[in-house]
């Protein structure tokens, strides 16, 4: 979470490598290999700071993978047409978020 202004909070995303996850963590599994067509990094503008704060996968099979922060503090919202709609709502919806491509497939050959 990031303070940008009294009373406002904007949640963030931040990657790591885990060797395993813990006990009380929820896993999710998918039946494709997870080879992204397209991948976009989506930030956030609140008060004048801008923020990454998602991140938006395409795949060759049309699946589309959106991980936001959810409106709860340390939850994720997951949201696509690959996976259930059972997650926690985003924070902010999905159209307030600008997104800016950072992986291509078909410009990375």
């Amino acid at each position: 979470m990031h303070d940008v202004a009294e009373r406002l909070e904007i949640g963030v995303l931040s990657f790591a490598s885990v060797s395993a996850g813990n006990v009380n963590e929820i896993i999710s599994e998918f039946p494709r290999p997870l080879a992204p067509k397209q991948v976009w990094k989506l930030l956030i503008e609140k008060n004048g700071t801008v923020l990454e704060s998602g991140v938006r996968f395409l795949f060759a099979d049309a699946c589309e993978l959106v991980i936001l922060p959810a409106d709860f503090p340390f939850f994720l919202s997951i949201l696509g047409n690959c996976v259930p709609v059972t997650n926690p709502r985003p924070e902010y919806d999905l159209d307030e978020y600008q997104q800016v491509k950072i992986f291509d497939s078909a410009e990375a050959r």
